[in-house]
């Protein structure tokens, strides 16, 4: 599963209007494993905010898929709950 693939399925679980271009922007710099210090030097932003936003992210997605989601586990939890949809993406 890719980032993108995750992040298309992050897009159809969280309400609309949930995902800004900056939740966009950590979602897949974490997904690539970059610190929130290194997010902010890359893009310009705040460390605190990039922090802030991530934690806004991440409590987000623990209510929708009622279990904690952290920037440590967000990944393979992802995977292992939709590892089935991203083949059902790829053939659209």
């Amino acid at each position: 599963m890719t980032s993108q693939e995750a992040l298309e399925i992050v897009e159809q679980i969280l309400p609309p209007g949930t995902l800004t271009s900056v939740k966009i922007l950590v979602f897949h710099r974490a997904w690539d494993g970059k610190e929130y210090g290194a997010i902010a030097k890359e893009t310009g932003y705040d460390g605190c905010y990039i922090r802030e936003i991530g934690a806004e992210l991440w409590r987000s997605l623990s209510k929708v898929l009622q279990e904690p989601v952290k920037k440590k586990n967000f990944r393979s939890l992802l995977k292992q709950k939709f590892s089935n949809q991203t083949i059902i993406l790829r053939q659209l």
